[in-house]
């Protein structure tokens, strides 16, 4: 320390005056950058701060507020690295399907493999569903099953793809589509829905038998009857009556109430099996059998599902048997039973002029 007091002492004053002024600067200078530093690091930590506050608000509910902030961040930090989490709550958030369509629209466009693809993709099917445009909601739930496989979403939207299929009232892809979904073994309870939601798509085709064995089967694989689902056996009885075995039908029915005697459906049912118990009483009056219309007899399903197709948009209703002839299977496409023949033959000239056919009436209970 004396060494150093005597060089300074034996410095003029001129020197010692420079070597001040640059001390003061080279301070000067350091303090300003230590300010720098902090006010960067204070502008680098808002943006975090205020995307933790939005998603805090969404996390508490706090819906409104929350969407509110996301906008404010969106507008303030447009190339920050929370844009594609925010940008997706904000399309989620949005109250309005429109709106909410709209945003998720630009969304999948803008980050179409992102971290929130598969949901912004499955949202977009259930805005679709809920305005009805059943078409729209069946290709977003088909891109999350093609192009997200492992997503969660992955299960759910090959069933409401399968489902809008039904609703727009095509059957016979919802069955091929629950096909190939079942053949790759899901879990349960995926499975489960997916083999009723493969049943009801072979009732609406029409191929009421096939149907009726599938419910069966739902109802098997149940770990007790009242696990499986209530819709499960009110079909097989539907199928049963469609069919005119109307004893089979009321049994069906009967068993339901065993089952479920506290369902929503029990006065309905109630009213069904009184309604079946007097039309077998009439059954049992009629000289002779019920008669039922052959329309069409098929080696190919294809061919005798677009015979069904084709008079169900014509208002018939009909169903699917299997016939045994020769050591050969066919497809018999029919509609009954009629009480008589007369009121067959009326429903045969219909059907000769509304859709060309010849068909064949047989006596219900005879020839299968």
């Amino acid at each position: 320390m004396q060494l150093l007091h005597d060089t300074w002492s034996s410095l003029d004053r001129a020197l010692r005056s420079k070597i001040l002024l640059l001390v003061i600067f080279a301070s000067a200078g350091l303090l300003m950058s230590v300010r720098q530093a902090h006010a960067q690091w204070f502008l680098f930590g808002r943006p975090q701060r205020k995307y933790e506050q939005c998603i805090e608000l969404n996390e508490k509910k706090q819906f409104n507020e929350a969407h509110a902030c996301i906008g404010e961040f969106l507008e303030s930090y447009p190339n920050s690295r929370w844009v594609e989490h925010l940008q997706f709550l904000d399309a989620k958030l949005s109250t309005d399907i429109s709106e909410a369509r709209r945003k998720m629209h630009s969304f999948v466009q803008e980050f179409p493999e992102g971290p929130y693809s598969a949901e912004a993709n499955y949202s977009l099917g259930q805005l679709a569903e809920l305005t009805t445009d059943y078409a729209e909601a069946q290709r977003f739930y088909m891109r999350v099953c093609e192009y997200f496989p492992t997503s969660e979403f992955r299960d759910e939207a090959a069933l409401q793809a399968a489902k809008t299929m039904l609703l727009s009232g095509d059957a016979e892809s919802a069955s091929k589509h629950l096909a190939t979904y079942l053949a790759g073994l899901p879990q349960q309870p995926w499975r489960s829905r997916a083999s009723e939601l493969y049943a009801d798509a072979l009732f609406d085709a029409g191929d009421f038998q096939q149907a009726q064995q599938v419910y069966k089967q739902i109802i098997s694989e149940a770990s007790s009857p009242r696990d499986a689902s209530p819709e499960s056996y009110l079909k097989i009885a539907g199928v049963y009556e469609i069919m005119g075995d109307y004893e089979a039908s009321l049994q069906a029915y009967s068993r339901f109430l065993g089952i479920f005697p506290n369902a929503a459906q029990k006065p309905a049912v109630e009213r069904k099996m009184t309604a079946l118990a007097s039309q077998l009483k009439v059954n049992l009056s009629i000289k002779g059998r019920p008669h039922i219309i052959e329309a069409g007899l098929f080696e190919s399903k294809t061919m005798a599902m677009g015979l069904v197709a084709r008079l169900r948009t014509l208002g018939y209703q009909t169903y699917t048997v299997t016939r045994n002839i020769d050591h050969t299977e066919f497809i018999s496409v029919r509609l009954g039973p009629y009480d008589s023949k007369d009121s067959a033959l009326a429903v045969a000239d219909r059907l000769h002029e509304e859709a060309g056919l010849d068909v064949t009436i047989l006596p219900h209970g005879g020839i299968f």
